[in-house]
């Protein structure tokens, strides 16, 4: 009996670790990820006003239309990234996660999908404008 308690509570040790390195591993991915976060942060880069659930030094401006500012950006939740499509200070959104892709909208933006490089989506729903980033056709 004590030998079956004891491999049920080795088994359980085991899979909570794996499971906790599993989940490090998604949440360390997602940034490593974002190829934006590998050059210096410009003027350009800083989020307007209104987003600001991010690490300030960490956002990334990864393209700007006439419409549309769209940002890459660390959470201050260990191993997030987050998405920012910035039409005004009013009209924004910010999206956060510990995997990729993320897809968001605002009104007087486009669709907007944050990807690894790797893996981004079919081509023919999709614009891919920048390392990290689609948007919608």
């Amino acid at each position: 009996m004590e030998k079956q308690l004891l491999n049920r509570r080795t088994a359980f040790f085991l899979i909570a670790t794996a499971s906790f390195a599993l989940l490090s591993g998604c949440s360390a991915q997602a940034s490593a990820n974002v190829t934006a976060f590998d050059r210096p942060q410009a003027e350009t880069d800083k989020l307007p006003a209104g987003p600001a659930a991010t690490i300030p030094s960490s956002s990334r401006l990864l393209f700007e239309e006439e419409s549309a500012r769209y940002f890459a950006s660390e959470s201050p939740v260990d191993g997030e990234v987050c998405l920012t499509i910035h039409v005004s200070d009013e009209a924004w959104v910010q999206s956060c996660s510990t995997s990729l892709p993320i897809t968001l909208f605002v009104d007087g933006g486009r669709e907007a999908q944050l990807n690894a490089e790797s893996d981004f989506p079919s081509s023919d729903e999709w614009d891919q404008v920048a390392d990290n980033l689609a948007l919608k056709k």
